[in-house]
């Protein structure tokens, strides 16, 4: 693959997930003829993704750039391992769950849970929940709904679970539109909210102050209507007090606690 090709991949989710698109990136890189200089590029492709940042940046200051790349492979996979491990044991705790979106590491954390039915919305515009769907409905109930029937859904699950793609110094999760408001229903109806992702979502521009960026998409995957203003922003800021734990490789943690483990 082309770095032109794996760049437009990234930019039009054709390649979707925060760990999927670092790993896409750094397998590029371990035999990239510039690593660095394809690096650069690919830095730039989804602002709202510290792990593709953090990994890039690390390639970037490396003396050997290929070998950093191949190492970061290693670490990632062997995170994901243990955050899904953690995630796995902790939704045990549940028979019916709610999501949104897709996110590898919460599919296989319910994988490896006794959770039984999972609910899962369709998540407009590019419908992820249907790739959800499909990927849970050989060892799950799965119960499919559009996105605005989250509310009248909740009674049903006794817990809510999430991915990320960015996680800042708050606390605060950055994920797929509509994240927010499952979490302010769930809060409602007194539902636990958990957020399942790597540490290496962590972004550390955030410590001194820096904003995790909201990526737009282009309009057109929602509607193009002269003489109407269409916004598509792709995620939303889930704020620390709607968070019950964050699920990592460090383990399950309240917001502040992983903050401050992350960084020490």
């Amino acid at each position: 693959m082309s770095l032109r090709k794996l760049i437009e991949d990234i930019k039009s989710v054709r390649i979707q997930g925060a760990r999927n698109i670092a790993l896409a990136a750094l397998r590029y890189i371990t035999s990239a003829r510039q690593p660095k200089r394809a690096a650069r590029a690919l830095l730039k492709t989804r602002p709202t993704e510290p792990m593709l940042k953090n990994a890039m940046r690390l390639v970037i200051t490396s003396d050997e750039p290929r070998t950093t790349a191949k190492e970061l492979v290693e670490i990632i996979n062997q995170n994901f391992e243990r955050t899904v491990g953690f995630g796995g044991k902790i939704l045990s705790r549940y028979e019916k769950v709610m999501t949104i979106c897709h996110s590898s590491t919460v599919i296989e954390a319910l994988r490896r849970s006794s959770v039984k039915t999972v609910y899962a919305s369709e998540t407009r515009p590019l419908y992820q929940g249907h790739k959800t769907a499909r990927d849970l409905k050989k060892t799950k109930h799965v119960v499919f709904y559009v996105d605005s029937a989250m509310a009248h859904f909740m009674p049903d699950v006794e817990a809510v679970v999430i991915g990320a793609d960015a996680i800042d110094s708050s606390g605060a999760v950055y994920n797929k539109i509509g994240s927010l408001a499952l979490a302010v229903v769930a809060k409602e109806f007194g539902k636990p909210f958990y957020v399942i992702a790597e540490s290496m979502k962590f972004d550390i521009d955030t410590v001194e102050g820096g904003a995790v960026p909201v990526e737009e998409r282009p309009v057109s995957e929602v509607w193009s209507e002269k003489g109407i203003t269409v916004r598509n922003p792709a995620f939303d800021r889930v704020p620390a007090k709607y968070i019950a734990a964050i699920v990592s490789d460090l383990g399950v943690l309240s917001p502040s606690a992983f903050v401050a483990k992350v960084i020490s």
